[in-house]
C-alpha cells in the first residue's frame, strides 16, 4: 500500500515512470475502493496547489482512465490528467497593460468546413498511398512475412529478418493541417507526427549501420529504443539530435524563426549541422532553442506539458503571445487566420482547451480580449 501511495504523488507530481503509471492503473481498475481512494487524491493534490474550487475529481478520474487505456498515445509522466477537468477551457487570461472598457462582441460565422486532406505515405519507389485515419491494413512480402501494417491512427513497420546488411528504403509519411498520426518503426521506436509535419525514415534500420537515422520537417514526439550501438538521430533543417534512448518533443516547422527540443525523460545533444563545435546537451524538463538565422543556441527550464499537449488532443497557452497563437490555432485546425486586428500580437495569454471547435476557442478570447471575427469556411478574419 505504501508503494502504491508513493506512485500517487510521484504522478501527480509529474516524476512518475511509464511502468509506474501501468502499474497506478491496474491498481486503480482493480477495485472501486482503490478507485475512490486515487480520486481523493487527486482532488486534494488541486485544492492544496491550485486552491481550485471547482475542480471536478469525477471527470479528471475518467479522463485518466481513459488515456492510460488509449494504446495509440504515449504513457507520459504529465499533469493533463489531474487538471483537465474544470471543461474545455481551464483558464484563459489576457495580459496587457491596456484598460478594457468595450464590451464583448459577437462573432460572425458564416459556415465552417474542413479541407479534406489525406495523410500520405511515399514509398521508397516513389509510388504514393493514401492513408485512411480508420485504415485496417497489412503489407505483406512474397515469401508472406509482414513488412508493416496499419491500425487505424497507427502504421508499424516490422523489422524483416531476410533483409541484406546496408540495403533498405526509405519512405515518408506526410501529415496534412487538422490531423496527427503515429508511427511505430522497425526498431521498436515510436513516433507521433503533428499537424502539418514531414517525417522521413528507413523502412528498417540497419543493424550493421553506425546510427538510426530520420529527418523531420514539423512538429513530432519521439519515444526512442535504447540502443547503446546506434544512436537514434533526428535531422531537423538545422540541428540533429542525438539520443541513445529518450523521449523528448521537436518542433521544426519551415515558417518558424526557431527549432525547439523538450525533453521529457533521458538526455538529448543537440548540434548545429554547419557548426558541430555549437552544440548542447539538456536534460529532463529543459528545452533547447535553435535561432535558425543567428545560430545561436540556448536553454531553457520550461513547462513540459506546454509542449506535449498537442499529443492529448490539447492547445496549452502560456503567456504566449497572440501571433505565435495563431500559428498553433492554423495548424491544429486546418484554417488560414488572417489577423487585422495588430493590437491583438502584443498580447499575451494562458488557458488551455481541449481540440473541439474553433468557434469555441475564439468565443474565449473575445471573452476577456474583445474583438470581432468572422468565420467562413476554413477562413477566420479578425476585426477590431
Amino acid at each position: 500500500m505504501d508503494n502504491i501511495l508513493d506512485i500517487i504523488q510521484k504522478y501527480l507530481h509529474n516524476t512518475a515512470t511509464m511502468s509506474e503509471i501501468e502499474q497506478l492503473e491496474q491498481w486503480v481498475r482493480s477495485s472501486p475502493e482503490n478507485a475512490a481512494l486515487f480520486k481523493d487524491h487527486v482532488f486534494i493534490h488541486e485544492r492544496k496547489v491550485k486552491a481550485n474550487a471547482t475542480f471536478n475529481p469525477e471527470k479528471a478520474f475518467e479522463d485518466f482512465l481513459q488515456k492510460t487505456n488509449n494504446t495509440t498515445q504515449p504513457k507520459i509522466p504529465n499533469k493533463w490528467i489531474a487538471v483537465a477537468a474544470i471543461g474545455t477551457l481551464i483558464i484563459l487570461i489576457s495580459v496587457f497593460n491596456k484598460k478594457q472598457t468595450s464590451s464583448t462582441k459577437s462573432p460572425e460565422i458564416v459556415e465552417t468546413s474542413k479541407k479534406n486532406e489525406a495523410i500520405i505515405l511515399t514509398l521508397e519507389d516513389g509510388s504514393k498511398k493514401i492513408l485512411n485515419e480508420n485504415g485496417m491494413e497489412v503489407f505483406i512480402d512474397i515469401s508472406g512475412d509482414t513488412l508493416r501494417q496499419q491500425h487505424e491512427n497507427t502504421l508499424t513497420y516490422q523489422e524483416n529478418k531476410k533483409s541484406t546488411p546496408g540495403k533498405t528504403g526509405y519512405h515518408t509519411l506526410e501529415i496534412p493541417l487538422g490531423k496527427t498520426f503515429k508511427i511505430q518503426l522497425s526498431d521498436g521506436s515510436s513516433i507521433w507526427l503533428n499537424a502539418g509535419s514531414r517525417f522521413r525514415f528507413p523502412v528498417e534500420f540497419d543493424k550493421n549501420g553506425a546510427e538510426r537515422k530520420v529527418e523531420l520537417i514539423g512538429e513530432a514526439f519521439f519515444d526512442i529504443t535504447k540502443n547503446k550501438k546506434q544512436p537514434f538521430i533526428v535531422s531537423a533543417s538545422g540541428v540533429d539530435i542525438r539520443v541513445l534512448g529518450t523521449r523528448f518533443n521537436v518542433s521544426s516547422y519551415q515558417d518558424d524563426n526557431q527549432i525547439k527540443t523538450t525533453l521529457v525523460e533521458g538526455s538529448v545533444h543537440i548540434f548545429d549541422q554547419k557548426d558541430h563545435h555549437n552544440n548542447t546537451l539538456i536534460s529532463p524538463s529543459e528545452q533547447s532553442v535553435f535561432d535558425k538565422y543567428s545560430n545561436k543556441m540556448e536553454t531553457k527550464e520550461v513547462n513540459v506539458d506546454k509542449y506535449i499537449s498537442w499529443i492529448y488532443n490539447r492547445l496549452f497557452f502560456e503567456n504566449d503571445p497572440f501571433h505565435e497563437i495563431v500559428k498553433k490555432i492554423e495548424r491544429s485546425y486546418d484554417v488560414r487566420i488572417e489577423n487585422k486586428n495588430e493590437e491583438l500580437n502584443s498580447i499575451r495569454f494562458t488557458g488551455e482547451f481541449d481540440i473541439e471547435k474553433v468557434e469555441d476557442v475564439f468565443e474565449t478570447f473575445t471573452t476577456n480580449t474583445p474583438f470581432n471575427y468572422k468565420i467562413e469556411k476554413n477562413e477566420i478574419t479578425i476585426n477590431k
